[in-house]
């Protein structure tokens, strides 16, 4: 059953820095970028859980594969070179400085 899961504090995410988390055995990759915070799954869709995307290079709105250099687009998770495919964006709210996903 989907429910809201606390992933963090704002405080603990600077802008335009970046988590990776583990919620319910799912790795999420959490994005703080331009006053707005966003949630993507963070395996690597081209080689599955084995390369995080949250440890590779972020630049602007995208973060790039540190080993395959597909690259995506952070607010919407679309895969703009490849190989991937797009990524889930998980739902997310503030509450009191505290960040939740939707799962």
């Amino acid at each position: 059953m989907a429910s809201w899961l606390f992933l963090a504090t704002e405080s603990e995410l600077i802008e335009h820095q970046k988590l990776t988390l583990q919620i319910e055995g799912q790795y999420i990759g959490l994005y703080h970028l331009n006053d707005h915070y966003y949630a993507l799954e963070d395996a690597c869709p081209h080689a599955q859980n084995f390369f995080l995307l949250s440890q590779g290079k972020t630049v602007i709105e995208t973060v790039q594969c540190p080993f395959h250099n597909a690259l995506f687009h952070i607010p919407s998770g679309q895969c703009l070179r490849k190989p991937g495919r797009d990524l889930i964006k998980y739902d997310i709210r503030l509450d009191a400085g505290e960040i939740y996903v939707y799962l």
